[in-house]
């Protein structure tokens, strides 16, 4: 009878929990990424998690181990813009804070992604309370 070569392995020698147990930072990062540029290039109706885990370069098993739908991905998206909001002007007046708050705006539009993006999740706000009370959120709160 052949010995068993883990039988005699020491019981402390076990290796690192992988793959549910582990989330990778960077994966998280790419798939938030890829939710953005899935956003921007068909829109939340036509968004798959398909696309977005093509595009992450990921599979679809490590997107649903984050978010259960593309709905949670998009309220993950937006209430991590709540979080890092948009800067809060201070210039002393009211004239001169909207008049800063538009300036940011205007900036923040001309990007070729958000001008895309938030029309986009604006639309699907008035058809979903979750999105709409998240871009609430987003917009004054953040």
């Amino acid at each position: 009878m052949t010995p068993d070569p883990a039988a005699s392995a020491p019981a402390t020698a076990r290796r690192a929990p992988a793959g549910a147990a582990v989330l990778r930072a960077d994966v998280t990062e790419a798939i938030r990424d890829a939710v953005v540029e899935e956003l921007a290039a068909v829109g939340f109706s036509k968004m798959s998690i398909e696309g977005i885990a093509r595009r992450a370069g990921v599979g679809k098993t490590a997107v649903y181990r984050r978010w259960k739908s593309k709905l949670h991905l998009v309220l993950d998206l937006v209430g991590a813009f709540a979080v890092d909001g948009l800067p809060v002007p201070a210039t002393g007046s009211l004239y001169g804070d909207v008049r800063a708050l538009l300036e940011v705006m205007s900036h923040v539009l001309r990007h070729p992604v958000a001008s895309a993006v938030i029309p986009d999740l604006l639309v699907e706000a008035a058809r979903n309370p979750e999105i709409a009370e998240a871009v609430r959120g987003a917009l004054l709160d953040g």
